[in-house]
């Protein structure tokens, strides 16, 4: 039953890339994504899991990684409440980092981001989780502007290409296991197949807002800024 499920939010990344790159780069995470499901460590885990994609521009001029692109994923694990109590199924940030450089296939050790997901009833949270894709997925601004506001106008059309070609044809988000399962009782089939791009305008719900801005999450494009 649900409630003897608890959940996880796990990031997984890999270094910035240029433009010319990024889609071949996406091709590795998905690729990196699929092995990673089908290792029996994570099998034997792993009951059910939600993953969304985020790519950000990195448009801080101060930045070595200035104008490159940050592909990563965003992803909710299902486990067993027993999950945290059984050496031989609880895999640390420390094995999750193993599991994914291995996976990825690359010869530096990348970031990994993994916690445990602790308010709200089981019950409900799975509902928010199957649910939050229909409700985070928005509109972005792809128009870039520089500190004074004006539209860079050669860099937008640059960033609007790359993107179109690298995200084309490609599912920001999927379900496994037992999330796909309460994902099709919901009736949110098309958060795979539909419009990605333009949704309804809908304020978020409370327990999904908390997911989102508690655990920093997108999906989608997103330009990053530095903030001081």
């Amino acid at each position: 039953t649900q409630k003897d499920y608890r959940f996880i939010f796990l990031t997984l990344t890999c270094k910035n890339v240029y433009g010319e790159n990024l889609s071949d780069q996406l091709d590795e995470l998905f690729k990196a994504f699929n092995l990673l499901t089908k290792r029996k460590t994570v099998k034997q885990a792993v009951k059910g899991w939600f993953r969304a994609l985020e790519v950000t521009h990195n448009l801080d001029e101060a930045s070595k990684d200035y104008d490159t692109f940050h592909p990563h994923f965003h992803i909710i694990l299902m486990v067993n409440k027993s999950y945290f109590n059984k050496p031989e199924l609880y895999i640390s940030q420390e094995k999750w980092t193993s599991l994914w450089k291995s996976c990825l296939k690359v010869d530096y050790t990348p970031i990994i981001d993994v916690r445990a997901f602790k308010t709200g009833k089981s019950s409900h949270v799975s509902k928010s989780v199957a649910e939050s894709a229909k409700y985070a997925v928005k509109s972005n601004d792809f128009i870039i502007r520089d500190k004074d506001g004006v539209i860079d106008e050669e860099m937008t059309d640059d960033s609007v290409f790359i993107l179109d070609k690298a995200l084309a044809n490609r599912r920001l988000v999927a379900f496994g296991g037992e999330l796909k399962e309460i994902h099709k009782l919901l009736n949110l089939d098309d958060t795979e197949n539909g419009d990605l791009i333009n949704t309804d305008n809908e304020e978020l719900r409370e327990d999904l807002d908390y997911i989102i801005e508690r655990y920093k999450w997108h999906i989608g494009y997103k330009q990053y800024y530095k903030i001081d």
